[in-house]
């Protein structure tokens, strides 16, 4: 009986032995399968891509209805534009080049390779005896593969990081000194750069103080505090600046460096319940501010659309989470690759050449909201979008949503081709990685907002009042920003 049973468990270790062997053998023919494809459709972007280049001119007059300008760059002309020495130095290929209005250029090999431009500026130089010089600045931006002969990204990103795909670097060079120029300082001398930024921030927060009170609705004549909202509200924005993401680290930089500043300041309980109270606040100084900010938007407009994620748990602390349930979701981060409970940001933000993303709208959703209907909602509450083209990847196609902007707001809504069944395309067309390219600034956009005000992570959140603080308030400080430290 022993000898059987001895038997029986020698015949499973084998079978158990040949399954495994077998799962061994299928991954392999998987991998090499999955490399060859990739191997294909780099081929097939490369090849589509120098048959655009052998006809340009046959395409010269569609590519500038998109508003750009084709050339072609080889590899025996040295180029007298700075931007495109890169390319002449380490391609051995004719460079498909498309121009925008700006000067911006888009740049084509294997797929989508890289963009650069140089745009030069003058600015007012503070010097030691208090007088100011006109400078001139160049600012160069250069987006570059790491590896160019990877196959094209992929289009639908949703995340801030993609630095182990592309490589990005911004310089700016002082230019000649130009010409001295008397000019009365705006500041007392005893006041230094922080002291005068701390005065405008709260000055411009006081300037909405009516905007502040309506939206608050105080219940009561007699509420009169001595540390008023004005103050919480620039406390608070001012501790985000000073990258203090925790409320517990604002409430003490704030007692230890600015207490002289601010003497009312109450005690911490006190103080984090007033900013729970003081969301819709923050969201009426956000919405005022992203008004003074698009006021310099003029003509044809670029606008793009994504969202990204607001984390309040991931991974398995996500299925028991439950603060906030009112706004909150578990939903699948599939740029992640991770489960995570919170809600999303969308965002709309005009392109601006050389510069960072000027937001137009911004929004919250449930994580697990599909990103279409969140983008109509904005569209629908931000009547005033300028004619133009939006720009956005494959979770936005919708014929009906696309003829609508067409018809009442003169917009035209730009996407990559989604594949469909009999397509003869092996992957991405070039279209579709043009637009994809086009929409990079927006994940520029998110990682700045992330890395200024720290709002993808909401973990320390306890109750929805604070989430919708967090959220807001942080908007808030990344938009003041923007319009006072710029």
């Amino acid at each position: 009986m022993d000898r059987k049973e001895h038997k029986t468990s020698y015949i499973k270790w084998i079978v158990l032995f040949i399954l495994l062997y077998a799962i061994i053998i299928a991954i392999g023919i998987w991998a090499s399968q999955r490399d060859a494809q990739r191997e294909a459709e780099r081929k097939y972007e490369f090849n589509i891509i120098q048959s655009i280049i052998k006809d340009v001119v046959l395409y010269q007059e569609e590519v500038k209805n998109w508003g750009y300008q084709v050339s072609v760059l080889t590899p025996q002309e040295k180029p007298e534009d700075e931007a495109l020495q890169y390319y002449y130095r380490n391609y051995y290929q004719p460079i498909l080049i498309l121009t925008d209005a700006d000067g911006g250029k888009y740049c084509f090999c294997y797929g989508f390779d890289g963009y650069t431009s140089i745009v030069s500026y003058t600015s007012m130089a503070e010097q030691t005896s208090g007088e100011y010089e006109e400078e001139l600045k160049t600012v160069r931006l250069e987006l570059a593969k790491r590896n160019r002969h990877q196959a094209p990204f992929e289009e639908n990103l949703n995340e801030v990081e993609v630095s182990a795909y592309y490589e990005c670097e911004s310089r700016v060079g002082k230019g000649e000194k130009g010409r001295r120029v008397d000019k009365q300082r705006k500041r007392a001398e005893n006041v230094s750069v922080w002291q005068t930024n701390l005065i405008k921030l709260y000055c411009a927060v006081c300037d909405n103080s009516s905007t502040i009170e309506s939206v608050l609705q105080r219940q009561s004549n007699n509420f009169r505090p001595q540390f008023t909202d004005e103050e919480c509200i620039t406390v608070y924005l001012w501790g985000i600046s000073q990258r203090r993401f925790e409320q517990k680290a604002i409430y003490n930089y704030t007692r230890n460096h600015l207490l002289e500043w601010f003497p009312k300041l109450p005690s911490y309980q006190a103080f984090s319940d007033r900013l729970n109270r003081l969301a819709p606040a923050f969201q009426a100084l956000s919405e005022y501010w992203l008004s003074v900010i698009g006021v310099e938007l003029q003509g044809q407009m670029k606008y793009i659309v994504d969202s990204c994620p607001i984390i309040l748990a991931k991974g398995p602390r996500s299925g028991n989470a439950k603060v906030a349930r009112e706004l909150c979701e578990k939903s699948y981060n599939s740029s992640r690759k991770e489960w995570y409970y919170g809600l999303k940001l969308h965002a709309v933000v005009a392109h601006k050449q050389g510069h960072l993303p000027i937001p137009v709208s911004l929004m919250t959703s449930g994580a697990a909201q599909h990103d279409l209907p969140a983008a109509k909602q904005i569209v629908q509450d931000h009547a005033s979008l300028k004619p133009g083209k939006l720009y956005a990847d494959k979770a936005y196609i919708d014929a009906n949503w696309a003829h609508s902007l067409k018809q009442d707001c003169a917009l035209e809504l730009l996407t990559p081709r989604k594949k469909q069944k009999g397509d003869v395309l092996v992957s991405r067309d070039t279209f579709s990685t043009f637009v994809s390219s086009v929409r990079q600034p927006v994940e520029c956009f998110f990682n700045w907002l992330n890395r200024l005000t720290d709002i993808q992570t909401a973990s320390m959140v306890r109750s929805l009042s604070g989430l919708l603080s967090h959220v807001f308030g942080r908007i808030a400080a990344a938009l003041a920003s923007l319009l006072f430290n710029s």
